[in-house]
């Protein structure tokens, strides 16, 4: 009965929170579509702040509240530690992987900004922020499915990041996990097609490709390549026609040769998180990764070979005047391109997640090939 109480105390609390927002921004803007987007801005951004916020100090070993440290008297008859529902919450926040929805923001602002200036339209602050939350949003999505499958949480198991996994650590079920990332994908695609009908369009195909990267029966990863040039497509390239397509024809020779210069990259430098431990795991299961397939060398060679051949292309393009001359100062991001290989090599280990330095450069480098177009431009 108690923890009814706690669970239907949370949620009423989180939502008049926000219909008040909702209220507020409504009777200052008088504009529905920035209500719900600036509600879904502040939602989220509140949420990853909290979440990175007790993380820094729980990992730093300061003050930080813990179910695990709660004494919670029981019956005789039941001696199990009950899941305190503040837990769950977190275990909810932690599937979708806050850092990584981050970038999915980032992605959604500036390529909105970026395309606010192709098609020459005024800058508009409140959509771009709202549009950086329906990737974000996605990104959450995916990660969450990911988390919520029987095979993941086994290969999990085998590399020892189950015990980061709330599925790993029995607070959410697989099924409450695969029920969450379905709400999280609807969200998603209503909210963009309350932008543009063909926005809506290009995030339910993007959201296509993150189901089925993990979910039989496509399940891309277990093809060597095609795993890779899965994630190049869906991480890399359809972002940039998705944004584009709110401002006009996504397909412009612009965008599909920026569009290709990212996939191209990206194909190379997502198998960052396929490096180290995870080898172990993925051989197992049929997953087939460059570090599967090949020795340690020879992935990192062909990382570097994809992540290469997008620099040529960026300096092709350049030359042929598709791009403007401005974007050859892109070609500095071939200094943190060959920082992810260093990392990797070097099995360095990032101090505050589990991943290692390569895959959270990997992420950053990504941010930073939509970040400078839009302010080089």
């Amino acid at each position: 009965m108690t923890e009814k109480l706690f669970i239907a105390k949370t949620i009423t609390y989180r939502g008049l929170s926000i219909l008040i927002t909702l209220f507020i921004v409504y009777i200052v803007t008088r504009d529905i579509l920035i209500t719900t987007g600036t509600t879904a801005v502040v939602e989220v951004l509140k949420t990853i702040w909290y979440y990175s916020y007790d993380k820094i100090w729980n990992r730093l070993g300061y003050l930080t509240l813990k179910a695990n440290d709660i004494e919670v008297k029981k019956t005789v008859k039941d001696h199990r530690r009950p899941i305190i529902i503040g837990e769950r919450i977190r275990g909810f926040v932690d599937l979708m992987r806050p850092f990584t929805m981050v970038g999915g923001l980032i992605a959604g602002f500036f390529l909105t900004l970026l395309g606010s200036k192709v098609y020459g339209i005024p800058f508009d602050f409140p959509l771009a922020l709202y549009v950086g939350v329906i990737l974000g949003l996605l990104q959450g999505a995916s990660q969450t499915l990911n988390q919520s499958i029987r095979e993941e949480l086994e290969i999990d198991k085998i590399t020892g990041k189950a015990n980061y996994r709330p599925t790993g650590k029995g607070i959410i079920s697989l099924r409450e996990g695969k029920i969450f990332a379905t709400i999280l994908f609807v969200v998603s695609i209503m909210c963009a097609f309350l932008i543009e009908p063909l926005f809506g369009v290009f995030i339910g195909i993007i959201s296509f490709f993150g189901v089925f990267y993990t979910v039989p029966p496509i399940r891309a990863k277990r093809f060597f390549l095609v795993n890779n040039m899965w994630q190049g497509i869906a991480r890399g390239m359809l972002p940039i026609f998705a944004v584009f397509s709110i401002f006009g024809n996504p397909f412009t020779s612009f965008s599909i040769v920026l569009a290709s210069v990212i996939g191209v990259w990206m194909i190379g430098a997502q198998a960052s998180k396929d490096y180290g431990s995870e080898v172990k795991g993925d051989s197992r299961y049929g997953i087939q990764t460059f570090f599967v397939r090949l020795s340690e060398n020879q992935g990192l060679y062909l990382m570097g070979v994809f992540m290469g051949s997008a620099f040529i292309l960026l300096t092709i393009f350049t030359w042929l005047n598709i791009l403007h001359q401005k974007f050859l100062l892109m070609l500095i991001l071939i200094i943190p391109s060959v920082l992810i290989l260093y990392f990797l090599k070097n099995n360095c280990v990032a101090p505050l997640l589990e991943n290692n330095m390569g895959w959270i450069s990997m992420y950053l480098t990504l941010a930073l090939w939509f970040i400078i177009p839009a302010l080089i431009l």
